[in-house]
C-alpha cells in the first residue's frame, strides 16, 4: 500500500470568493423570478401565499417586539 506524504490543499475558501455582479446580477435574479411565476402557474399562487404570510410574520414580529422590549439581565 503506497502512503501519500504531499500536503493536502486546504480548499477554497469562501471568504475570499468575491461576488462583483451588482446592479446586473439583480435585474438577472428578477428575471429568473418572473421568468418561473409565468411558466408555472401554480407558482404564482405559491408566491403571494409566501409574501402575504412573510408580511403577516413581519407584522406579528413588530407587534410582539414592541409590547415585549428586551430586558438586559442585571450585571451584579
Amino acid at each position: 500500500m503506497k502512503t501519500n506524504d504531499a500536503p493536502r490543499h486546504p480548499g477554497i475558501t469562501m471568504h475570499k470568493i468575491t461576488v462583483g455582479a451588482g446592479g446586473a446580477g439583480t435585474i438577472v435574479a428578477v428575471g429568473f423570478v418572473v421568468m418561473g411565476l409565468i411558466g408555472v402557474p401554480v407558482a404564482r399562487w405559491v408566491f403571494i401565499f409566501s409574501l402575504v404570510a412573510g408580511a403577516i410574520g413581519a407584522a406579528f414580529l413588530t407587534y410582539w417586539h414592541r409590547n415585549h422590549p428586551l430586558k438586559p439581565p442585571s450585571l451584579r
